[in-house]
This record gives structure tokens, sequence and C-alpha cells, in this order.
């Protein structure tokens, strides 16, 4: 997951976008949010998840792949 949130990772959040599959979801969402943390750190993220209203399933896809 960590690869995902790096700054220059455009492409591997590209590739895993385009599965269906829960990591595919976040990728997704995180390549088309434009307000996404532009961030690496594990706890903003988590708030901007709250902040959003995830779904416990999002949550728990992001705090098993970080």
């Amino acid at each position: 997951m960590y690869e995902l949130l790096r700054m220059d990772a455009r492409p591997t959040r590209a590739r895993y976008a385009g599965k269906d599959t829960p990591r595919g979801d976040l990728a997704a969402d995180m390549k088309h949010a434009g307000d996404f943390p532009d961030t690496c750190n594990r706890t903003v993220i988590l708030n901007y998840l709250d902040g959003k209203f995830a779904c416990d399933a999002a949550v728990k896809v992001f705090k098993r792949a970080f």
C-alpha cells in the first residue's frame, strides 16, 4: 500500500485502480478524489477517510495494506 501513497506513485495507483478488488477501489478513489491527502501519514489519511464517511471495508483495506 505504501507504494500507492508515494508522491511518484501515479503509475502504481493507475495499475491498481483498474482492478475490481478492495485495493483497486481504494486506489481509484485516491486517483479521482481531488482532495485526497497528499501525504503518507497514516493518521491523516485515516482522518480523511473518517471525514468522508468511508465504509468499514474501505478503512479495513487501507489499514491492512498500509
